[in-house]
């Protein structure tokens, strides 16, 4: 049995249209930020914490919620067995019969997910496309034999899947390692306008000190989206052309990348703020 995402195609159409605003989103408010005096100087203005936050939130997130509800909304199972692959759908079932089936067609531009068409022999198209699968496991179940060649999309798919987080690990890779550069910033902040680590506490009180951290730790989590954001775009490429040029090292290339993902992050993160402090 797969978890699978099972879109018509105007839903996938549109989840598609709030990935790609959610992810280029993200691109652009880094870029604004790197060169703030571009684009009628938006970029300066993001220097203030709450536009950004503004910001990150109406052109990032919204899309992104918008996105995984919609997936939310097409979950279902696959399952290949007797002959028959079955489609579990919210209140539906479709079956149809593998000898049916004259080729599983991944999805060109992965998104809102990598995912895969089923053409019929008869020349149709099954109503659903199937996303959050590999197109290489479901090809070869629905034929009963491993398919002799896979495109490159088919390659990235499977890699990509693969490679695919967890929950949980995007919850310790974004809002609790953001704690570690928002208590270094934030003392840092205290000791600069308060003259010492509980300064703004002993001024203002309790609340004060503590939404005051609040903001510091959500500005960091959104930084560090950013800053991952903009690794993935300089290292997916890579997987993508291990897929066109050696499709069997993919797998291989893929978990490499991650490695190297994980170490520019969690390693360049105290770098940045060491870098910070020297240069202050």
């Amino acid at each position: 049995m797969m978890e699978a995402t099972a879109y018509r195609p105007t839903w996938r159409v549109a989840a598609a249209l709030l990935v790609g605003i959610s992810r280029g989103s993200l691109i652009a408010i880094g870029v604004l930020l790197l060169f703030p005096d571009i684009a009628l100087g938006i970029g300066s203005r993001l220097g203030n914490p709450l536009r950004l936050l503004r910001a990150f939130a109406s052109l990032c997130l919204v899309p992104g919620a918008a996105a995984w509800a919609l997936a939310r909304m097409s979950s279902a199972t696959v399952v290949v067995d007797g002959g028959m692959m079955v489609v579990r759908r919210r209140g539906e079932r479709a079956e149809i019969p593998c000898s049916a089936i004259g080729a599983v067609v991944s999805w060109k531009v992965p998104l809102p997910c990598a995912g895969v068409w089923l053409r019929l022999r008869s020349g149709r198209r099954f109503p659903y496309g199937l996303g959050n699968v590999d197109p290489i496991a479901l090809g070869d179940a629905a034929t009963g034999h491993a398919m002799p060649g896979h495109t490159t999309a088919a390659v990235y798919a499977r890699s990509a899947l693969q490679r695919r987080p967890r929950w949980w690990a995007r919850v310790l890779k974004f809002p609790v390692f953001a704690l570690v550069p928002a208590a270094v910033l934030f003392r840092l902040h205290q000791w600069v306008a308060y003259g010492g680590t509980f300064g703004e506490y002993y001024m203002f009180g309790l609340r004060a000190y503590l939404l005051g951290f609040a903001v510091y730790w959500v500005t960091c989590i959104v930084h560090l989206v950013l800053y991952a954001a903009a690794l993935r775009t300089l290292l997916e490429p890579v997987v993508w052309l291990t897929a066109w040029r050696a499709p069997k090292m993919t797998i291989g290339v893929g978990r490499a990348i991650e490695i190297v993902d994980r170490v520019l992050y969690f390693g360049g993160v105290p770098l940045l703020l060491l870098g910070l402090f020297l240069r202050s």
